[in-house]
């Protein structure tokens, strides 16, 4: 996915970037030291999400118009996107045409189906962002 770096701020030892998406602004930590984060830079990323428990992810109802999207609540990440699929372990999160995430949710039986659309929270040391270079 492509992110546009909107700020940076350094926390202890932790480079935490602001960045715009397609689909919204979020935050996270910048994991590269190859690839320095320099506002107002585009860059191709992919983001890690930290495992979540089953009670931590609403799904929308059946009414929900609500399309994908990302935001910052203070230091909340909150994230909303479509599940494409399930392979047992593993969700398959639709954020944008550029944006599918994997995801561990923690949980005893399978509770969310493809189509689903998904709402969770995830403090921003909690997300990384991982910048690579196309070729």
């Amino acid at each position: 996915m492509r992110i546009k770096v909107i700020g940076i701020v350094q926390k202890k030892d932790l480079t935490v970037v602001g960045c715009e998406t397609d689909i919204g602004i979020c935050h996270g930590v910048w994991r590269s030291r190859k690839i320095k984060a320099v506002p107002d830079k585009t860059y191709a990323a992919e983001f890690t999400l930290a495992d979540i428990s089953c009670e931590d992810v609403t799904k929308c109802g059946d009414d929900c118009t609500d399309s994908a999207g990302v935001y910052m609540s203070d230091d909340t990440v909150c994230f909303r996107g479509v599940c494409e699929d399930y392979d047992g372990e593993v969700y398959y999160i639709r954020f944008a045409d550029d944006w599918l995430q994997m995801l561990y949710i923690e949980e005893d039986e399978q509770h969310f189906r493809p189509g689903d659309m998904l709402f969770f929270r995830l403090r921003y040391d909690r997300v990384e962002i991982y910048p690579y270079e196309l070729f």
